[in-house]
Order: C-alpha cells, then structure tokens, then sequence
C-alpha cells in the first residue's frame, strides 16, 4: 500500500496582505459622522428599545442597519472613539491638501 500526503500548491496559497490594515465596513449613510449626532441617536434608540420596538423598525427610522442600531446602544464608547478617529484622520488629510497660506512669500 502507498501513502499519499496532501499538499497545498504554492499557487492556491493566498498572497500576503499589502495592506497591515484591517479592512473596515462602510457604514450606512445615515450613521452618525459626529459626536453629538451620535449621542442623540443613542438616546433616541434606548428609549425606542424601553418602548420595546424592533431593532429592524429602529434600523428603518434611522436609516442606518441594525447592527449599526445595536452598536449605538450598546458599545456608543467604541462608536464614539471611531468616530473621533475618523475626523480626525479626515483633518489630517485636509490638512496636507491645503498649502499653507500667510507665509508672506
């Protein structure tokens, strides 16, 4: 009898990542971008669940996925800290995009 071991080839391995960084979802259009909004929101869906409506129902009037909705009420520090990442990586980009002006030249 023969033993047969399997291997993979080298072609069907996956490349390497080019990017180290996670891919990240887009959110819906209607999640918050700001802090406030974000706060609001959570309240709105804390009183919305007290009232026992649906988390599809809250999704729908929010215009954001459920997921979103129950990300809002129950991890808003996680949300919020993402939220303060993104502006300020967006300020970071506007930043190097706009010379700077005033230097009298």
């Amino acid at each position: 009898m023969k033993s047969f071991t399997w291997t993979l080839a080298p072609a069907r391995l996956a490349p390497a990542s080019l990017d180290p960084q996670p891919v990240k979802n887009e959110n819906s259009p209607g999640f918050p971008t700001s802090l406030v909004v974000a706060r609001a929101y959570a309240a709105e869906i804390k009183a919305d669940r007290a009232a026992r409506v649906p988390w599809r129902k809250i999704a729908e009037k929010m215009s954001i996925s459920r997921i979103e909705a129950i990300r809002l009420a129950h991890s808003l520090d996680e949300v919020l800290d993402e939220i303060r990442e993104e502006t300020s990586r967006q300020a970071e980009l506007k930043q190097h995009m706009n010379p700077v002006r005033g230097l009298g030249w």
